[in-house]
């Protein structure tokens, strides 16, 4: 069966027009719904391997858009592709934080657009999209195995991992996280401090860094861990 692509865009049919027209170019399954709230009914009754909404039709924020679909169940696990105007490198880079896993600036050209899905369609099938990763957290050495794969953390990165990993039903921002890991009064730390540190558990734990599956983090609220978390 084809590749299933699915679209989301309420007022720009020439976006839309343009979409479909590359995406049965390229050989894959066109659908498309014209207003977000359509969108989960849509993934259940398809279940389409790429998500692509066009932030600036949609009347929300590309933030929340992307909270609005990892918050979801139906559509936390899939590919999410956002179509977006001109921005600059800190506002791409919050996006990519808030859950996007790749960023389209309008107008495209089909190429581009064709190479992006071709992209986002390999690392599905590498990273095994369905697979809930395992942890174990062997305390005494600071290490945690990823499924079967050993992992050496620093002191400070195994407690982070493991505080998440205790509250792992709850979201925590860089200022509770300084709280409670480093102490800090309300407001006093330097978050980058946190975000180094979550950066660097990152590229020890995931299978792709810039598309974090583990330690995921959601706009507005913090960082997360979505794993099963074995007893060592």
């Amino acid at each position: 069966m084809n590749s299933r692509i699915l679209t989301v865009s309420s007022k720009d049919l020439k976006t839309l027009n343009d979409l479909q027209e590359i995406i049965t170019g390229d050989g894959y399954a066109f659908l498309s719904v014209t207003g977000f709230d359509q969108l989960g009914k849509m993934v259940a009754q398809h279940e389409p391997e790429i998500l692509v909404l066009d932030v600036e039709t949609l009347g929300m924020s590309g933030a929340m858009l992307c909270d609005r679909v990892r918050s979801d169940f139906r559509t936390r696990g899939i590919p999410l592709l956002l179509l977006t105007g001109i921005i600059d490198a800190h506002e791409a880079a919050g996006l990519l934080d808030s859950g996007a896993d790749d960023l389209l600036r309008k107008p495209f050209a089909d190429r581009e657009l064709s190479a992006r899905l071709r992209a986002l369609l390999r690392w599905t099938k590498m990273s095994s999209f369905n697979h809930t990763v395992n942890l174990r957290l062997v305390e005494p050495q600071n290490v945690v195995y990823v499924d079967q794969r050993r992992v050496s953390l620093t002191p400070m990165e195994f407690q982070l991992l493991h505080f998440l990993c205790n509250n792992r039903t709850r979201y925590f921002s860089a200022d509770d996280l300084l709280n409670h890991l480093w102490n800090y009064p309300p407001e006093m730390g330097d978050t980058a401090l946190v975000r180094n540190h979550i950066r660097n558990l990152r590229r020890k734990l995931e299978f792709d860094p810039d598309r974090p599956r583990v330690l995921v983090s959601r706009y507005g609220q913090g960082y997360s861990i979505h794993a099963v978390i074995q007893q060592s």
